[in-house]
């Protein structure tokens, strides 16, 4: 992927992963996982920001109040305009 390896630190100047394949590997699967994971990340923030925008909508064009549960029915939020 192109990333540059970490040093190991017991051995200045030595390439961390060039001693052992299996830490290459390691490393190069770490660096996609935490790719997709920013992928997700920013998908999830969208979707937060286009969330709040229709609750805000609906809070500040409805008559009347809205209520926030959570899973296990616990009031979250309540709000009334």
């Amino acid at each position: 992927m192109g990333h540059e390896l970490p040093v190991d630190m017991d051995q200045p100047g030595t390439d961390y992963a060039a001693a052992d394949p299996r830490k290459e590997q390691q490393l190069e699967q770490l660096y996609e996982r935490a790719a997709q994971l920013e992928d997700e990340n920013r998908w999830l923030e969208e979707t937060l920001r286009r969330n709040s925008r229709i609750f805000e909508d609906l809070l500040m064009n409805g008559d009347v109040g809205i209520t926030l549960t959570a899973p296990d029915r616990r009031i979250v939020r309540s709000s009334k305009v």
